[in-house]
């Protein structure tokens, strides 16, 4: 009731915007009712009374708009609402030729097609296969026209349905559908298709043939997470499991199959299901559960409308309490399965239904009216076909003429039910002769398939083998490449750290040069001749801490900047001692430097800072000053020494010209070395400049600049 009430509030909402909305754009108008006719054949077997509403409702604002599609498409959609109320005004008829006429007046071979499926449909549900058969033919060939590939497939599915008894037939038209609906690409029909080639395989009784078609069917709808392929394909195998007589496996299936229609509200496949359920149970005679299951599809049909369904469940019902010898319940069910039956005109369940409607009056011990209802289903079922009904019905003619006396009829009856049951032996037998020919044909391919996996199996293992040899000389080709580059690496390695030893030792003898010990010593000498003890004591603990800091840091490729402003904030502070003058200097460290995390090479400033010392300050009159910067930039630290001395040119003109031109030389020499070094080693780009400043046109200083790339050191 609840999915009744959505789907009215649905269609009361549509109908609003609907017939609101005549004056608005033409085309939110056709998609209205495009969306309108969608819904309702998508729909039709679930709610039929509310789709039949939609459906008229899209056709009369169709008129409304001279929208001739439109129409078209809900004539097509009231014919299908109409099949689940197979009144005798024929309407689903009337609306299905509708529907061709308008297509035909648009030339849409694609409608045409539609159409004319639609009345096939109609007339199988009439029991008219060769009338049916005849639309579904055109139905094909002006899908064809169309190139119409899905309803090609789904028009061959439905003739090898209807050809069913004819197997070459039947086989020729589903393989065909499928060759289409592989190359197109169509996994949903391409699994629905495999799942009627099982039904063909199941008709022939080649069940282990239709299981794994089914299964296969099942693993493309659970690829594509269809869950009403699923649900069909559950069934399918729940039906092959009955008929194996495995009632455990095929109960599986069924629970399965009802989960999802529960979960999609698909009552139409949720009552079959129950149906089948109820089976399960008669054949265990457990039948307390299968009238469960029976009424519950009996409710679902009632809320569908759908009298067909509504009919065959009352017949099950009858049938049920019939094997439970419940005759009066048997009876009442039966009775009104024979009402709705004759209403809508199955003839088939109409002739169940008298026939077991006969049975149950001969329990009952009276003759009379078990001869009328035996007699009524006898002959309906022989006009309908139905060939073990009419063998079963004579039968049992036969027995109650035989209780009269009449032994003439009784025999006449007897023998009519002989020749039926032995022509129903004699299709049993050729159906098994072809059983065993279809059997034989798949085992002949079987064998074939064998032997070719045995040769691909063989071929396989040929390339395998090969493979495996080409893969060992890979490998040792590999493990030689492995053994080169690690040893190349390694003579690499060493060569770097003979290179930074080298550098090291470079760094260290240009840091403690002899002139530079030789002069503090001499300077330590003379304050103690002077009996200056205290500035004595003072400059040899500043110069023994400058040793011990210039030792250690040339242990290390990377000292922090707060070791290395500590080390050169030493050394200046040693120079002054030294020189016995005043000199400043300034150490600026940029505020974004972490001075206890980034690191640069050690000592990189202090020839540069000597060099300003000796030959730019001391030479020069006045107060002089050293400028020491580190500066951030991005991934690199500037580093700056900048003196207000006389100038490198100046510095140059004195006595020891050479030696103090040889001197600085060295200085640079070595540093540039070592950024060298440190650009290979990084593979970062290194600056390095000398700059003579200038004010008023006359030398001011120098400025020696280098950027260098920093670490970061943790802990």
């Amino acid at each position: 009731m609840k999915r009744i009430l959505i789907i009215g509030l649905f269609i009361g909402f549509f109908s609003f915007l609907a017939f609101a909305g005549v004056g608005e754009e033409y085309r939110a108008d056709t998609a209205k009712i495009n969306a309108a006719n969608r819904y309702a054949l998508e729909n039709y077997r679930i709610n039929p009374d509310s789709c039949f509403t939609l459906a008229r409702e899209a056709l009369s604002l169709s008129q409304r708009m001279d929208y001739q599609k439109g129409i078209a498409d809900s004539y097509n959609s009231l014919a299908y609402t109409h099949f689940l109320n197979y009144a005798s005004n024929d309407s689903a008829l009337f609306y299905f030729n509708k529907a061709y006429a308008e297509y035909e007046t648009l030339n849409d071979s694609k409608g045409k097609g539609t159409a004319s499926y639609g009345l096939s449909y109609y007339y199988q549900f009439k029991g008219d296969m060769k009338e049916s058969e005849k639309y579904i033919l055109r139905s094909l060939a002006e899908y064809e026209e169309a190139d119409f590939k899905r309803g090609v497939c789904v028009a061959l599915n439905a003739l090898s349905t209807y050809n069913r008894n004819d197997k070459e037939k039947a086989f020729e038209y589903i393989n065909r559908a499928i060759s289409i609906a592989e190359q197109a690409g169509y996994k949903s029909l391409l699994a629905n298709l495999y799942n009627s080639l099982g039904n063909l395989y199941q008709d022939q009784t080649l069940f282990q043939q239709a299981i794994d078609i089914y299964f296969k069917a099942l693993e493309i709808w659970e690829e594509v997470k269809d869950s009403a392929g699923l649900a069909i394909a559950y069934g399918s195998l729940g039906n092959m499991y009955y008929y194996q007589k495995d009632y455990d496996n095929a109960k599986k299936f069924y629970l399965k199959k009802i989960d999802l229609s529960k979960k999609a509200n698909d009552f139409w496949e949720l009552s079959k299901t129950y149906n089948n359920m109820s089976l399960l149970f008669n054949v265990r005679s457990k039948y307390d559960s299968s009238l469960y299951y029976l009424k519950e599809s009996l409710d679902l049909c009632i809320g569908m409308n759908y009298p067909t369904g509504i009919a065959g469940s009352y017949s099950a019902l009858g049938n049920t309490y019939f094997l439970a010898h419940e005759n009066d319940s048997a009876l009442h069910y039966i009775n009104k399965s024979i009402i709705i039956s004759r209403n809508i005109g199955d003839r088939r369940v109409l002739a169940k239904n008298y026939i077991l409607q006969g049975k149950i009056y001969m329990r009952l011990k009276k003759p009379g009216s078990a001869m009328d209802y035996l007699m009524k289903g006898y002959l309906l079922a022989k006009e309908v076909n139905l060939a073990y009904e009419t063998f079963d019905a004579a039968n049992d003619i036969s027995n109650l003429y035989l209780m009269r006396g009449d032994y003439k009829l009784a025999y006449q009856y007897y023998k009519e039910g002989q020749e039926l049951l032995h022509k129903i032996q004699e299709e049993a037998n050729i159906k098994k002769i072809t059983q065993l020919s279809m059997q034989y044909e798949f085992d002949k391919k079987q064998r074939i398939m064998e032997l070719e996996t045995a040769r691909e199996k063989q071929a396989n293992e040929a390339a395998l083998k090969q493979q495996r040899m080409y893969l060992k000389g890979a490998v040792i080709f590999i493990i030689f490449l492995l053994l080169f580059g690690v040893l190349f690496i390694r003579q690499k390695n060493m060569q770097a750290r003979l290179k930074t030893i080298e550098l090291g030792q470079k760094l260290l003898r240009s840091q403690m040069n002899p002139h530079f010990i030789f002069n503090s010593l001499s300077a330590i000498q003379n304050f103690m001749l002077n009996n200056d003890t205290k500035s004595a004591s003072h400059f040899l603990s500043r110069f023994a801490s400058l040793m011990r800091q210039i030792l250690i840091n040339s242990r290390e490729e990377y000292i922090t900047i707060e070791k290395e402003e500590n080390t050169l904030s030493n050394y200046l502070e040693t120079q002054k001692l030294r020189f016995g003058r005043n000199f400043n200097y300034k150490i600026q460290i940029d505020k974004e430097i972490d001075r206890e995390i980034m690191a640069i090479p050690p000592m990189m400033a202090q020839p540069f800072i000597e060099n300003s010392i000796e030959h730019g300050l001391l030479p020069k009159q006045g107060e002089g000053t050293v400028m020491v910067r580190f500066i951030l930039n991005g991934e690199y630290i500037e580093l700056e020494v900048e003196d207000n001395g006389i100038g490198r040119k100046a510095s140059m003109e004195g006595k020891q010209e050479e030696k103090e031109k040889k001197r600085k030389s060295l200085a640079i020499e070595l540093t540039r070395e070592r950024l060298i070094y440190l650009k290979k080693k990084t593979g970062k780009n290194i600056d390095f400049t000398i700059e003579d400043l200038l004010e008023n046109g006359k030398p001011s200083g120098t400025r020696v600049r280098f950027k260098i790339p920093f670490q970061k050191i943790y802990g």
